[in-house]
């Protein structure tokens, strides 16, 4: 009868230790991953409003082609438009930027982050009066995000995943 208790305690044992190591991977927070192959800089902004309609609506200050500084929101800015120079008008709102070089591969954990929060990658290509600022919005809301984004010349490819290691057991 001991044999079995002891079995069933070590089971029980290794059950907490899943569930914990679960928990904790199911509410870690995005993990971002840049590679540049361009020859041009890029100054990446990171920030996690608690919803999309607050990501697509915040207030960034760009410089447009024109020299002018003026204000925009994330929702209108689109790498068509040169906009350079660009930052979060907010200053309550926690961001983390730096930039990366030609050659260069950093990966980031966006520790602002919380459950619940979308993420908003601000993107500015630093190539003097051609630079472009754009926004990615990432909506994974319940599950750990892996960002990924590979500048190269004329563009760039990316993808993102919303979901843990440990989806399968979740499911």
């Amino acid at each position: 009868m001991p044999s079995s208790r002891r079995r069933a305690l070590v089971v029980l044992v290794l059950l907490l230790g899943v569930i914990s190591v679960a928990s904790a991977t199911i509410d870690a927070p995005p993990v971002a991953t840049f590679t540049n192959e361009d020859e041009n800089a890029y100054r990446i902004t990171v920030f996690s409003p608690p919803n999309l309609q607050t990501a697509r609506s915040t207030e960034i200050t760009v410089t447009s082609p024109d020299g002018i500084r003026r204000t925009e929101t994330v929702a209108d800015v689109d790498f068509h438009e040169q906009y350079r120079n660009s930052s979060v008008t907010d200053e309550t709102i926690e961001t983390s930027s730096f930039t990366l070089e030609p050659g260069d591969e950093v990966s980031i954990t966006v520790q602002s982050w919380m459950p619940g929060d979308v993420t908003v990658y601000l993107i500015e290509e630093r190539a003097g009066n051609n630079s472009y600022t754009r926004a990615d919005i990432v909506t994974c809301t319940k599950r750990q995000q892996k960002y990924r984004w590979t500048f190269e010349a004329g563009g760039g490819s990316g993808s993102s995943v919303c979901a843990s290691p440990l989806d399968w057991i979740l499911w």
